[in-house]
């Protein structure tokens, strides 16, 4: 991959405007059926449980704004990158600004990219 920076930092739009938009069927077709997904308090969600949380409204994403300062690809099928993610979240009806280092893991799945792995 000529441009893993960029094919990050594309991705991590995609799914910020995705994930914003409260669309759960479209998070749940960038997700990957493995998914750990590790929230900035320190819970862990599989895909299922991270779905739930959308689904149920205990967590609302009001707005996402990644900013991915390095990347790496492994291979040809997967990006690992590492920044900064600013949210404004809603959760379980308390409204909070949220900003962490995160890490964050993609893969080619079928020809499509996925979200495997993110670590707020």
């Amino acid at each position: 991959m000529n441009d893993p920076l960029g094919a990050l930092q594309d991705l991590e739009q995609k799914r910020a405007s995705i994930v914003a938009s409260g669309n759960v069927a479209q998070v749940e077709g960038i997700l990957a059926d493995d998914l750990i997904y590790c929230h900035a308090n320190g819970t862990v969600d599989s895909k299922g449980s991270f779905l739930e949380l959308l689904r149920s409204g205990m967590l609302k994403y009001l707005s996402v704004n990644p900013h991915i300062q390095h990347a790496v690809a492994i291979g040809t099928d997967t990006l690992l990158g590492a920044g900064q993610l600013a949210t404004h979240v809603e959760i379980g009806g308390t409204l909070k600004m949220l900003n962490s280092s995160y890490l964050v893991m993609w893969t080619r799945i079928n020809n499509d990219w996925r979200l495997v792995a993110l670590k707020a």
